[in-house]
């Protein structure tokens, strides 16, 4: 009885161990799935131009990186208006321009 029961239990702990070996193992089995785009942009006479340019045209990472930019713009958008509403004076004026700038270029 004391044998079956140290069989059973070292067969715990070993197949506990093994799960947590492949929860711990955070490696990515595809480029994709890590994938973290730098979203780039350029800005000329006051509107965002050439979005995710360091990736070229097509390619799967310029789409990805393209719907980063959009959640990118929307927060810096609502990060402006917050701002414009709640500052006055010079801050406010360059706050205007900044969601004037961001907001267009979101497109809700």
């Amino acid at each position: 009885m004391l044998c079956k029961l140290l069989i059973l239990n070292t067969l715990i702990l070993s197949l506990a161990w093994c799960f947590t070996v492949q929860a711990s193992n955070n490696t990515c089995r595809t480029e994709s799935a890590c994938f973290n785009p730098n979203v780039t942009w350029s800005v000329s006479d006051g509107e965002i131009t050439d979005v995710c340019h360091n990736y070229a045209y097509g390619d799967w990472r310029y789409r990805r990186c393209r719907t980063e930019a959009g959640k990118v713009f929307k927060q810096r958008c609502r990060e402006y208006k917050e701002k414009a509403r709640n500052s006055q004076g010079d801050i406010r004026e360059r706050a205007r321009r900044q969601q004037d700038l961001f907001c267009i270029s979101y497109r809700p």
